[in-house]
């Protein structure tokens, strides 16, 4: 069970980690963007970048959910 649990807190860890990266690189897209396109189309273009690099099963929706995820 010890085993288990170290292995689960990695995990959680190496999320919470992956997820500070993916915001910081959000972060850094935003402000390009923002130098070039009105704020209604700024995570348009955002999205598509991020949808082109996954596989096509994940939907734009879920691009939303864990980019919001990502900024807090």
């Amino acid at each position: 069970i010890t085993n288990a649990e170290e292995r689960n807190k990695k995990a959680r860890l190496k999320l919470i980690i992956t997820y500070y990266h993916y915001g910081e690189e959000l972060k850094k897209r935003l402000v390009h963007y923002r130098e070039e396109y009105k704020e209604h189309e700024v995570l348009k273009k955002l999205y598509d970048e991020v949808k082109d690099q996954l596989p096509k099963e994940v939907t734009k929706n879920a691009i939303r959910k864990k980019s919001n995820r990502a900024r807090k």
